[in-house]
């Protein structure tokens, strides 16, 4: 039915007050020039391919090398061989062409149109899974400059493809939404640090650990790029035929999958490879596929070789648990004994290979030992462990190249998120430290760290207070999903100019539902208010791509231009970067032509003692529009503004000059006509211009 008038009023008043050039908040610029002028500089030096900017692996810092260190590193890896047990070297990766990339196109679209055909898939589906206008991934490396490397050298890299706008992004999508959950249920499985922690509770009140109690923590060597895909996707299928009602079939499920991990075809350099061995990092469905793999083929493996190994009836592992790659074990035994169970854990699999560190014993005589370094924690996710009388210990671990890039408060988001940040942080100090010591002086250095990042003293205690006044119990315990809340959500882009929007939706709504009760039944809250953030510095400087070869920046030069080509329009345009106002000047933002669409446009007259102006809207080109107004100029009778104007005596179509005054973002008709209003306003054509008062 038609929209009810009480909810065009909201809608209509909620537009206008945002869109109030006298609601503006005026706030300071968070860049100070020396910052700014500094990026400048970052920008050039990246177009110039002297440095590459990227994000370390751990720690949240950035590394800053040089263009030939990090292209040197990117070839080494895609350049890598996998050896197998006949001694023969397979490339990872290979170099493909567009046939490539056009061979996969064809054969995703007949798999999904199959499926479609079937009735398996909705055309909603079908149409997000089209690879039609889809490019190749993008390669890169991120740094774990945690590990040891030498100085003036790259450090090993982690191979990323991104898979944004990619052929397979909507199909690794969908594959990952029907497998995620699967991938979940091995008795291994840990979610992230808070289930750890409530899992170590258990242990701790179960029973005091026996003096051969070790604590041991597993690595998988790359363990994405090492799974072979036929035994990945067996596992998955397995997995998917214990469903009891599959609303998708398996076959189809690990055809996409086949389909994902065959055809992950990317660009590096203006160069296209494919992957033939293992998954990458940065599709979606790894994760899941990753723990399905793990789970079926090496966790079990695991507790059956440290059970033929065991010296007594009690079984040697008290606890596997397992984040992706990372295995934490308590085991009770020697050293010597559990480094005898790693080699045999590295015979399950031919290309799994995992590294370990472990916790020395409490000294025993006659009891062998190995040859590590002694230690008396060791850290697993953010956790530091240790056994103390018997019981785990547990403590805030940091590594010693993480960064304090806590949320600066100046930055460009809602206060509500640098309000919440110091409570969160101190919340999660509450959760992992076991001991009051230990929390009394994280929390200390958590204090001061807020301070290097320009965070209120007072805010910070007031954080801080309130975390201390929850038990640890309680800060552990698993979060109950709240209901979706079926509010409408008003998504726009943050900035600390506009004014509020929640006050402003309140208040029109309260004024909608008391004069509607209809209203009042279909809306009984105010709609939800979230916000996009902007463009973060990070953005302007991390790209996944390579700089082109030899390729000159082209600018993108702001401001109206001509076309420069046989054009009817060009003639009549009017060049330049801004338009002078009466008391202001108005800057064109963007690039614009004649054959530039979806704009709010102006019309001069040039002749000196006029200069009048009439402001419109037009979804198609200026050439286009402007064909109208010298139909409207050239009618016998005119009846439009500007046909009136320009038939005026002594003026005529060579004084006409039109400019485009904003190019819209969003393609609709009532947003066009408001900036129109709006800017007719502002330039006061009504009055002092040709427009006509509607």
């Amino acid at each position: 039915h038609k929209t009810p008038k009480q909810l065009k009023c909201f809608l209509g008043a909620v537009r206008s007050e945002i869109m109030d050039p006298q609601n503006r908040n005026k706030v300071p610029i968070n860049l100070p020039p020396e910052e700014l002028k500094a990026l400048k500089e970052l920008i050039e030096l990246l177009k110039e391919k002297q440095i590459i900017i990227k994000p370390c692996d751990k720690g949240a810092g950035i590394i800053i090398l040089d263009f030939d260190k990090y292209m040197e590193a990117c070839n080494k890896h895609l350049t890598s061989l996998q050896g197998n047990e006949e001694g023969e070297d397979k490339p990872f990766y290979i170099k493909v062409d567009e046939t490539k990339l056009n061979e996969a196109k064809a054969k995703l679209t007949n798999i999904i149109q199959e499926a479609f055909d079937n009735r398996i898939i909705s055309k909603e589906e079908l149409n997000a899974m089209d690879p039609k206008d889809r490019v190749p991934g993008r390669f890169y490396c991120t740094f774990k400059v945690h590990k040891d490397h030498k100085e003036g050298e790259a450090p090993p890299e982690r191979p990323i493809i991104s898979g944004s706008n990619s052929i397979t992004e909507n199909a690794s999508l969908f594959v990952e939404h029907h497998i995620k959950e699967l991938g979940n249920k091995h008795e291994s499985f840990l979610k992230d640090t808070p289930h750890f922690l409530r899992e170590i509770e258990m242990i701790n009140e179960e029973q005091k650990l026996p003096k051969n109690a070790i604590l041991v923590t597993m690595d998988v060597s790359a363990l994405y790029t090492n799974i072979p895909q036929s035994e990945g996707v067996e596992c998955v299928e397995e997995e998917l035929n214990k469903r009891t009602n599959p609303k998708v079939p398996t076959g189809f499920l690990t055809r996409v999958l086949e389909f994902i991990l065959k055809y992950n075809i990317f660009e590096f350099n203006q160069e296209l490879y494919q992957q033939v061995i293992g998954t990458a990092m940065g599709t979606r469905p790894a994760p899941p596929y990753a723990n399905i793999f793990m789970a079926n083929k090496i966790d079990d493996k695991i507790k059956e070789a440290a059970s033929k190994m065991k010296d007594s009836e009690e079984d040697s592992i008290k606890l596997l648990k397992r984040f992706l790659d990372d295995i934490f074990m308590i085991y009770f035994g020697s050293t010597k004994r559990l480094h005898n169970l790693l080699k045999e854990i590295n015979k399950i699999h031919p290309n799994i290979k995992l590294t370990m560190s472990h916790t020395s014993m409490i000294s025993e005589p006659n009891i062998s030992k190995c040859e590590c370094e002694e230690r008396d924690s060791i850290p697993f996710l953010d956790v530091s462990c240790k056994i103390v009388d018997g019981k785990i210990v547990t403590d805030l671990f940091r590594k010693k190249c993480d960064r304090n890039q806590y949320l600066l408060t100046s930055s460009c988001h809602p206060v509500q998120c640098t309000e919440n940040i110091p409570f969160s942080l101190a919340l999660r100090i509450i959760r992992i430290c076991s001991e009051s010591k230990n929390r009394d002086e994280r929390l200390g250095e958590l204090k001061q760290l807020l301070l290097d990042r320009e965070y209120r003293e007072g805010m910070i205690d007031a954080a801080i207070n309130k975390a201390r006044s929850i038990s640890r119990e309680k800060a552990l315990q698993e979060m109950v999903q709240k209901e979706s809340d079926r509010r409408p959500v008003f998504v726009a882009t943050y900035d600390p100019r506009l004014p509020d929007l929640p006050g402003i939706q309140k208040k029109h709504w309260r004024s909608m539902v008391t004069s509607d009760q209809y209203m009042a039944e279909v809306f009984p809250e105010p709609p939800l208010v979230a916000y996009r953030r902007q463009k973060n510095i990070k953005e302007f400087l991390v790209r996944a791509k390579v700089p082109p070869r030899n390729a000159k920046t082209k600018r993108n030069l702001k401001g109206m231009k001509k076309c420069n080509k046989p054009c009817q329009a060009c003639p009549f345009i009017l060049e330049g970067k801004e338009i002078k106002g009466d008391k202001f000047d108005w800057k064109i933002t963007t690039p614009a032509n004649c054959q530039t669409k979806n704009v709010v446009y102006m019309i001069e007259c040039n002749k000196e003692n006029c200069k009048q102006r009439y402001i419109g809207e037009s979804k198609r080109t200026i050439g286009d529009r402007l064909s109208d107004h010298k139909g409207y100029v050239n009618s016998i009778f005119p009846t439009k503004a500007t046909g009136i104007h320009f038939n005026k005596p002594g003026h005529n179509l060579a004084n006409i000059k039109i400019t485009i005054v904003e190019k819209l973002k969003k393609d609709d008709g009532a947003y066009r006509k408001e900036r129109e209003r709006f800017l007719i306003n502002k330039f006061n054509t009504y009055y002092r211009g040709i427009n006509r008062m509607p």
